[in-house]
């Protein structure tokens, strides 16, 4: 068995960028809704470019990439700063079975080079995040919402899997500030996954915790677990519930107790010279 293979390793603190989400969902038909979104139909992360995350670990200097830094990566003692970059390589050189305790059959090297273009500035570090296609629905009805999705990325790689992935959830507004939520995730017998959350929605603050077994069903069986946290602020008026239209007004008349009036509504119509010599009225 032989085999070789290099790593160039970079390091990026405080990226930046912009993304594309795209989507349409269908208005609520008897509780139920459908929609259809593609996550990060566009979207590029740059790392080497300056950010104020960045200014706020490089220390008083403003400079990141030295010892005053309030914490960078290291590789061989030295930091990955945007110009530099680790190189590692290594080499498997007739592995057999008669010399698996051998120390010469694997051999490996890691260094640090300079990571500039031809004009002394580092090399773009831009990183397309990957799309994910995803398809739901839900059902509404009175404190209860159920909703199901359908997902599936287009490579391995950050967070995106190429395996489908359906999910099924249920939230309680039994509580209207504290909306109880749990759901269920199935991506194959090995990434069964459950969670559950709860929200504080209070005036214009909604505030939400997440928290699930990864790949697992039961605290025994995970293989660690994931926790989010969201914070969303609104105005008065969007929290508001929508008024319906009100049918308590003013009733008609019924015809029947109109004034009989056979000549029709001409004689109760002032004539020409009545508009024009009002009669005197003390």
């Amino acid at each position: 068995m032989h085999g070789s293979g290099r790593y160039y390793i970079r390091s990026g603190v405080g990226g930046k960028g912009w993304g594309l989400d795209l989507g349409v969902a269908t208005k609520e038909i008897n509780g139920m809704r459908f929609g259809v979104s593609l996550i990060n139909a566009l979207g590029t992360i740059k790392w080497n470019e300056p950010s104020f995350i960045k200014d706020i670990l490089a220390g008083k200097d403003k400079k990141f990439g030295n010892s005053d830094d309030l914490w960078h990566l290291k590789w061989g003692g030295k930091a990955l700063s945007d110009s530099v970059a680790a190189v590692y390589t290594y080499t498997i050189d007739s592995l057999r079975a008669d010399n698996l305790s051998s120390r010469t059959i694997f051999n490996s090297k890691s260094e640090v080079v300079y990571n500039l273009d031809e004009n002394g500035k580092p090399k773009p570090f831009n990183i397309r995040y990957p799309s994910i296609f995803r398809m739901g629905a839900s059902y509404k009805k009175d404190d209860l919402l159920i909703s199901t999705d359908l997902t599936t990325g287009f490579e391995n790689r950050l967070y995106a899997n190429s395996r489908w992935r359906w999910a099924i959830g249920a939230e309680l507004y039994r509580y209207p500030v504290m909306p109880l939520r749990l759901g269920f995730a199935w991506e194959g017998m090995d990434r069964t996954e459950l969670g559950m959350g709860i929200g504080f929605h209070g005036g214009p603050v909604m505030i939400d915790i997440g928290f699930s077994f990864k790949k697992g069903m039961w605290i025994h069986s995970m293989k660690g677990f994931n926790f989010s946290l969201g914070f969303t602020m609104t105005d008065f008026k969007g929290r508001k519930e929508k008024e319906e239209p009100k049918t308590d007004g003013p009733s008609p008349v019924p015809e029947e107790s109109l004034p009989n009036n056979e000549d029709g509504l001409e004689e109760s119509l002032p004539s020409e010279d009545q508009e024009q010599n009002p009669p005197n009225r003390k």
